[in-house]
Parts: C-alpha cells; sequence; structure tokens
C-alpha cells in the first residue's frame, strides 16, 4: 500500500523530494483551489455542483484509505479472494463467511496483513 502522507496545515514548510515534478505539484494545487472556491459559492451552477460532487469523492476515499478494515478488504482481495463483500448481514470472502468485520480482519491478518 502506498505510504501515508504526513499530516500537515496549509502554510507548514514541507521538504520537497528530489524526484518531485514540480509543474505537476503547480497543476494539482491549482485544481485543487479551483475546486474550493467552486464549492464553496454560494450560487449553485453547474461549476459548483460538480466540484462539491468531486471533493464529496475525494473525502470519501481517504475515508476508506485510512479504514482499518477496507484495508483489510483490499489487502484480501489483492491475495486473490473472490468475492470479499458483504452480502444479506454476512461477509463473503471467497468461499468462506464471516459475521462480524473483527472475524475478517482476524483471517486477513492470518494471511499476512499488517494492520
Amino acid at each position: 500500500m502506498k505510504p501515508r502522507s504526513p499530516d500537515y496545515a496549509i502554510g507548514d514548510v514541507v521538504a520537497i523530494p528530489e524526484d518531485a515534478n514540480l509543474a505537476l505539484a503547480l497543476t494539482v494545487q491549482y485544481k485543487r483551489g479551483k475546486l474550493t472556491s467552486n464549492a464553496k459559492a454560494s450560487n449553485t451552477n453547474h461549476y459548483g455542483n460538480k466540484a462539491r460532487k468531486i471533493l464529496a469523492g475525494m473525502a470519501e476515499n481517504e475515508r476508506l484509505r485510512t479504514d482499518p478494515f477496507e484495508q483489510a478488504r483490499t489487502f484480501l482481495r489483492r491475495k486473490g479472494f473472490v468475492p470479499v463483500a458483504k452480502v444479506d448481514g454476512e461477509h463473503h470472502v471467497g468461499r468462506r463467511r464471516f459475521t462480524t468485520q473483527a472475524e475478517v480482519m482476524a483471517f486477513a491478518r492470518e494471511k499476512g496483513w499488517e494492520g
């Protein structure tokens, strides 16, 4: 998995890695700024609506990336277990069935997940 970025606040000075693409970083920074300003707009034009949807998607992706249960599910999928899903209140991992998230996480730890 990708290592988690360190926590920082706007205005903090952060060292730039030597292999960083500065042009790409400026472009991403500009796009984030435009998204944020469009999302904060008081009117509901299509730019603002789209920006709010994109920011909500980014927040959901971050929530899923940091959730331990989702990390365990992703690990099991990468190990080749299909399906890894919840059906009728029961977690299906390959041909195995689990009733709680804790059982799924314990199974993932047995398979080598370090979460």
